[in-house]
């Protein structure tokens, strides 16, 4: 019994220093973890740096500052006083225990607007001792909820116009020579997705399309926001009017980074367009004849490589030929003894006529599947409206497609010489060959404004053969 009793304080006895040991070594590890000592040499190196690398405005933007080989308790942060527009959302402070311990001290603020902002140094009081702790620079960017797309022109000349901030106004940005080419690239920023893309030709100028960039396709470029201006296009614009002249219309209907579709139109600028023969005649006052004859090498080459001029009888031919070709399957002999004959003629590049015989069949063929619906849906065969609908929709949006090819205006035309405006007096150019298909955009009594590619001007009736 007396043994018993021994046993038992004896391992009450090796319980309770068992404890205290563990207690002791904690407190041992505890302190050894704020052994080394917080110098003034490592505090110089500290900053306050956001804790992400992208921040938008309206939303908490976090900061953290570690301090090392200190306790939490014995660390006091102040907030500094604030500008306008940046308020103070909370503060929080905890021990870390990697890499020797110390404080990891967390702050949030929110931005109102974007830029780039440096906050006041923090005020830290670390054992009773005070310190500044500067912020790092942290930039803030827009919501890209709440951005909008914009478009931007920038000319040869460096001047660069954003469609967000310009207003109609009818003072010039600057001028330009009459007849000049005048070359300006559109970017387009805060936009994920270009839906449609309308250019219309000017009716007094020359306008190419140089350039059209693929950097926007039919699928999303990302939700991941960006401030980058993206090129879209490039153009050159030739004025063959003096005057105050607007920029050619282009319109854009462009996705957004909260989804909405967002319509985008080419600034309402205006350019001065001086007349030529003043420039030159100021410009080369006191020169030679001879050195005028040298300034422009280039228009006296174009003249040496004007085309061919094709007979109105070819046109009519050609044009016959076409008209053929439209009453017929895509597939004909018509279409192959008409490209033989272009051919002949040196016209390489004409377009196939669409055809108004398919465009008959899918007419016909929509009818007759809309009237075999109507019947299947009295006799409520559910599996065969289904079928029969899936069919109708197919047929109709291949009619409408050969409808809207088929009420095109096409013509033959028989003059190269094309004008800038509706009159016989009118600057006349030469850059559509005779004999190629042009589209009619409009009518104006004798006069229609035709269409080749990128280039386009007025013509009188008599100088082209329609297409019937």
């Amino acid at each position: 019994m007396e043994k018993q009793r021994i046993n038992t304080k004896f391992k009450f006895s090796y319980r309770f220093l068992k404890y205290v040991f563990l207690f002791a070594f904690a407190i041992i590890c505890s302190d050894s973890i704020y052994s080394q000592k917080l110098t003034y040499k490592i505090i110089k190196t500290l900053s306050v740096a956001p804790v992400d690398e992208v921040n938008y405005t309206g939303a908490e933007c976090a900061f953290s500052l570690s301090i090392p080989y200190v306790n939490s308790a014995d660390v006091h942060a102040e907030i500094p006083s604030l500008k306008s527009g940046i308020n103070f959302i909370s503060l929080r402070r905890s021990e870390y225990y990697s890499d020797g311990g110390g404080t990891l001290v967390e702050l949030w603020f929110s931005f109102s607007d974007a830029g780039s902002y440096k906050l006041p140094s923090l005020k830290v009081r670390i054992n009773e001792r005070t310190y500044y702790i500067p912020f790092q620079t942290v930039k803030i960017s827009e919501d890209p909820k709440k951005v909008q797309p914009r478009l931007i022109v920038e000319f040869e000349n460096g001047v660069k116009v954003d469609s967000s901030k310009v207003r109609k106004s009818a003072q010039p940005i600057f001028s330009v020579k009459n007849g000049k080419p005048l070359t300006f690239s559109l970017y387009l920023q805060h936009a994920v997705q270009i839906i449609s893309f309308d250019v219309i030709p000017p009716k007094n100028a020359v306008f190419t399309e140089l350039e059209r960039y693929d950097n926007f396709s039919s699928n999303s470029r990302g939700v991941e926001y960006s401030d980058e201006l993206v090129p879209v296009a490039k153009f050159e614009w030739i004025p063959l009017e003096k005057g105050t002249l607007e920029l050619p219309f282009i319109r854009l209907l462009t996705t957004a980074y909260n989804g909405n579709r967002v319509e985008l139109l080419i600034p309402e600028i205006n350019i001065l367009v001086q007349d030529t023969n003043v420039a030159l005649n100021k410009s080369l006052a006191g020169e030679s004849i001879f050195g005028y004859a040298f300034v422009q090498p280039k228009e006296v080459a174009v003249e040496k490589k004007q085309p061919i001029k094709i007979s109105l009888e070819e046109c009519k031919t050609i044009a016959e030929l076409r008209s053929s070709e439209r009453k017929m399957l895509p597939v004909n002999k018509v279409k192959t003894e008409r490209k033989n004959y272009e051919n002949s003629l040196g016209i390489t590049d004409g377009k196939s006529e669409p055809s108004v015989f398919l465009f008959y069949i899918f007419l016909t063929a929509s009818i007759i599947i809309l009237g075999i619906g109507i019947i299947l849906i009295v006799l409520r065969k559910i599996p065969m409206i289904i079928v029969s609908t899936v069919f109708f929709a197919i047929f109709l949006v291949f009619t409408i497609i050969f409808a809207t090819q088929v009420s095109k205006d096409y013509a033959i035309l028989v003059e190269e010489k094309i004008k800038t405006i509706p009159e016989v007096s009118a600057e006349s150019f030469s850059s559509i060959k005779s004999g190629s298909r042009v589209l009619i955009l409009q009518n104006a009594a004798d006069w229609v404004f035709v269409q080749y590619g990128n280039t386009s001007g007025w013509t009188l009736k008599e100088n082209i053969v329609l297409i019937k």
